[in-house]
C-alpha cells in the first residue's frame, strides 16, 4: 500500500464538509481516506486555518524534505580545463582530507558546477 498525499481539491472537500458540520468519520468515509488524516486537516480548521492555508504549509514543509546540498572541499573549487589530468590527484586527495563521501556523479556535477572545466 502506498501512502498518497491529500490534493488541494481534496483538502477543498473537506473543508466543505467540515464547514456543513459533518463529523471527521463521517468525512473519511466519504472521501475513503484515513480518519486521522481527516482529523488531522479538520483540526487545522478549528485553529482558524482553511484548505489553502494547509496548501501552502504543506509545500512549504515538503520544500525542507530534499536532499541536502554537498558542500565540496576546497580543492575542486581550483581546478581548471587545463588541470584536467590531475582530476586523479585531486580524487585521492579528497579521499586523504577525510571529507565525506561523494559519489563520483557527485565530484562531476560539482566540477561541472563551477564552470572551470568543460566537458
Amino acid at each position: 500500500m502506498t501512502y498518497k498525499h491529500l490534493s488541494i481539491d481534496e483538502l477543498t472537500m473537506i473543508e466543505s464538509y467540515y464547514l456543513q458540520h459533518n463529523k471527521p468519520v463521517e468525512i473519511a468515509n466519504r472521501m475513503g481516506r484515513a480518519i486521522q488524516t481527516i482529523y488531522n486537516v479538520v483540526n487545522k480548521f478549528k485553529q482558524g486555518k482553511t484548505a489553502l492555508d494547509y496548501w501552502h504549509q504543506y509545500k512549504e514543509n515538503k520544500k525542507k524534505c530534499d536532499r541536502k546540498v554537498i558542500q565540496l572541499p576546497a580543492p575542486w573549487e581550483s581546478i581548471h580545463s587545463s588541470d584536467a589530468p590531475n582530476i586523479r590527484w585531486v580524487l585521492l586527495s579528497t579521499i586523504a582530507f577525510n571529507t565525506p563521501r561523494v559519489s563520483f556523479i557527485t565530484l562531476a556535477r560539482g566540477i561541472a558546477a563551477t564552470g572551470n572545466v568543460t566537458t
